[in-house]
């Protein structure tokens, strides 16, 4: 965890569980996909949001690969979707839309029927998002990490 955020991880994570059934259609395939969606975030463990940093996680489960590999076509086409510097899962890209501080720098991964997003939470030195470089060098190894996690999934 440590390379990602550039210090030392505190202990503390914080999850919001998946809580409830999502329903999602796409825009070339309008038939309504089921989703369960959780967060997760292990960072400094400041109080202060804007003091923090932190890898954040969002995993969101599909029934089938199909519905997983439409929620990442459609994200990262969406906003700027570009090839990150190794492979990741069964398929993956980095959004670099400068519109967005929610997609900018973020890595967007599929694993069989579930999709990942994560991203540098630092308001202070990334109140902008991640660049296409830090993502690379930031998210990219702790991606393949939690994709190799789920070898056999």
């Amino acid at each position: 965890m440590s390379p990602a955020i550039g210090t030392d991880a505190s202990p503390l994570v914080s999850e919001v569980p998946g809580t409830a059934v999502g329903v999602i259609a796409f825009p070339h395939d309008p038939q309504p996909r089921n989703y369960v969606q959780l967060e997760c975030e292990r960072g400094t463990g400041e109080d202060d949001p804007l003091s923090r940093k932190a890898l954040s996680l969002t995993a969101t489960s599909f029934l089938t690969e199909d519905a997983a590999k439409g929620y990442v076509d459609n994200t990262a086409g969406a906003h700027g979707g570009q090839a990150p510097s190794a492979a990741i899962g069964d398929e993956s890209r980095i959004m670099t839309d400068t519109m967005s501080v929610r997609t900018q720098g973020v890595l967007i991964f599929r694993k069989g029927r579930f999709a990942f997003e994560l991203y540098l939470v630092d308001h202070d030195g990334h109140p902008i998002g991640s660049t296409l470089a830090e993502a690379n060098s930031l998210l990219v190894p702790a991606g393949q990490k939690i994709a190799l996690a789920f070898q056999g999934t």
